[in-house]
């Protein structure tokens, strides 16, 4: 079939643009509605030290964790979180090692609330015996996903 422009009117070619634009803001829509809500960007850099020192710990290496609320709406962070895993294969089997980084007061004070554009700052110990395994991820759960936001640690250069 074909469609013959000529026998338009203006009022056909007003209904196919008002068709067309709708479409696009439907569209935009539901970008807006995917992207709407907290989103929390994770940075995870090990081999830190503390300047000046904590008495009593100089030469401790620690892990820095920083998460930054990119997104649109308020979240708390409730809990730093870690895992490891020997492999790739093992980590999507499930097979991981989970713990919890406990705060000592000074850093890693949680809960916390984080607003849009707002960012929060986790140090955990590194760990020897952690270094041994394959993959090492650290992260946060928070309130608005079930699901932790975790980033892998990349040791080494």
């Amino acid at each position: 079939m074909i469609i013959d422009f000529t026998s338009w009117e203006a009022s056909d070619y007003a209904a196919w643009w008002g068709a067309i634009i709708a479409s696009f803001a439907l569209i935009w829509n539901v970008v807006v509605f995917l992207r709407s809500g907290a989103r929390i960007k994770i940075v995870v850099t090990p081999n830190m030290e503390l300047q000046p020192p904590i008495p009593g710990s100089e030469g401790q290496k620690y892990i820095f964790v920083k998460a930054v609320n990119t997104g649109s709406s308020a979240t708390t962070i409730t809990h730093f979180y870690g895992f490891t895993a020997s492999s790739h294969f093992e980590r999507f089997r499930k097979r991981i090692n989970q713990f919890i980084i406990n705060g000592d007061g000074s850093y890693n004070k949680l809960p916390a609330k984080l607003e849009p554009g707002e960012e929060w700052i986790g140090l955990a110990i590194q760990d020897d015996e952690l270094l041994k395994e394959k993959l090492v991820y650290y992260g946060i759960y928070h309130n608005q996903k079930d699901k932790p936001v975790c980033k892998k640690v990349k040791f080494g250069s």
